[in-house]
């Protein structure tokens, strides 16, 4: 019956081009909006995953302070057998120091030097080498560095290249003192797709360390915990809570980044839902032009025996169902073609340009079913009020058309 008044109502030849057209153009509106709304957001949530996944590929999830009074090293296998629970779990010795580089050619700059396990520096090799031009984890030797990529463009900096570093401390030397420095050879210029680390790090053995500056007063160690799955990182947390110990997060060193990043998002799901609730609503132009053209059918209907409600529902029924021709099909759309970006990667930006040339997406069945389930309920309110009002008006007044609300 719903399908049948529809028809003849909407679509017929009798119901008029101007209310075919907007009927096309509201349904039209409305799948344009949610599929732009799915797919948008998909989008930014895949550039947000790809954002975090590129971070923890080179920082660690936790990064403890080590106790002054004791060795490094023993506190790494004492934290072990506490974690033993957790078996996708990996703790490292690792150190961190500001130092300045210089190159054969007189350029210099300020950087942060990592120091890591062999170990832990082949376990972020993993992560990070198909970004780079060979499979095998280069070797932090003694005297031999990774540099990045954007740090390596800077100074003009190649692979095998002798570069100096020395720390801050020896600028403020007296002029008739001889510097600490030391002399480091570039084993590999690396890119990690992590502007911090791209531009401004440098990769050593920390067994081995830099023993001519290894007295720098910069110097920290750290005991880094690394996951296997994300999905550890709260239990990981609770855990290292439980145990008492001081530790900072990954989350706490890039709080101001990740907050962007959900200000972002939440900011144009909001500007979009707005614009998915928008077309929804915009049946009720289509339903009020329907019940006006329509007054003095409507009138012989109740004439005959049809109850207001039964009217009622009716006209709110074909605009629900125009609605949900739209979102459905906007919907569907938008999955399918997030699923092709997904498979198939067709849409690629600049290499040289973006981190993220290739569009990463997250489908997130929950934003869509909400997607959908709040335009199909604007939806109902906007095909409800005109029909509510139409019921306000006596039988005789709608059968001589005229107006009286």
């Amino acid at each position: 019956m719903l399908l049948y008044f529809t028809r003849k109502l909407i679509f017929s030849k009798n119901a008029g081009s101007i209310v075919r057209g907007i009927s096309f153009l509201c349904m039209t509106g409305i799948g344009l909006s949610v599929f732009a709304t799915i797919l948008v957001v998909s989008i930014m949530l895949g550039l947000n995953d790809s954002i975090h996944d590129r971070t923890l590929a080179i920082e660690p999830y936790f990064e403890l302070r080590p106790k002054p009074d004791t060795p490094t090293e023993k506190q790494v296998q004492e934290l072990k057998s506490k974690l033993s629970s957790f078996s996708g779990a990996h703790i490292f010795a690792a150190s961190k120091q500001d130092l300045l580089v210089r190159t054969i050619d007189g350029l210099s700059s300020g950087v942060v030097a990592y120091g890591y396990e062999q170990k832990e520096w082949e376990w972020v090799w993993q992560r990070i080498r198909a970004k780079n031009e060979f499979l095998d984890a280069p070797k932090l030797y003694q005297q031999g560095i990774a540099v990045g990529i954007d740090l390596a463009h800077e100074l003009g900096i190649y692979e095998d290249e002798e570069v100096v570093l020395f720390s801050p401390e020896s600028l403020l030397v007296a002029a008739t003192e001889r510097p600490e420095y030391q002399k480091v050879k570039v084993a590999k210029i690396i890119r990690t797709d992590s502007p911090a680390y791209d531009s401004r790090a440098i990769f050593y053995d920390a067994f081995l360390g830099l023993p001519q500056i290894s007295s720098d007063s910069s110097k920290q160690d750290k005991i880094h915990i690394r996951l296997n799955d994300k999905n550890d990182y709260k239990a990981m947390k609770r855990k290292l809570n439980s145990l008492g110990l001081s530790f900072t997060t990954w989350e706490d060193k890039n709080r101001s980044l990740l907050f962007a990043l959900k200000m972002e998002r939440y900011a144009m799901s909001l500007f979009l839902l707005f614009t998915v609730l928008i077309a929804s609503f915009s049946i009720f132009s289509v339903l009020s032009l329907v019940i006006n053209q329509k007054r003095k059918d409507i009138g012989l209907l109740q004439a005959y025996g049809m109850s207001k409600n039964k009217v009622r529902n009716m006209f709110s029924g074909v605009g629900l169902l125009l609605s949900l021709v739209g979102i459905l099909f906007g919907g569907f759309v938008a999955i399918l073609t997030a699923l092709a970006l997904k498979e198939f990667q067709f849409l690629q930006l600049p290499q040289d340009i973006y981190y993220d040339y290739k569009v990463p997406i997250r489908i997130d069945p929950w934003f869509i079913v909400s997607v959908l389930v709040g335009a199909s309920f604007v939806a109902a309110v906007g095909s409800i009020i005109p029909s509510a009002l139409s019921l306000k008006e006596s039988i005789v007044d709608l059968i001589r058309g005229k107006t009286t609300s």
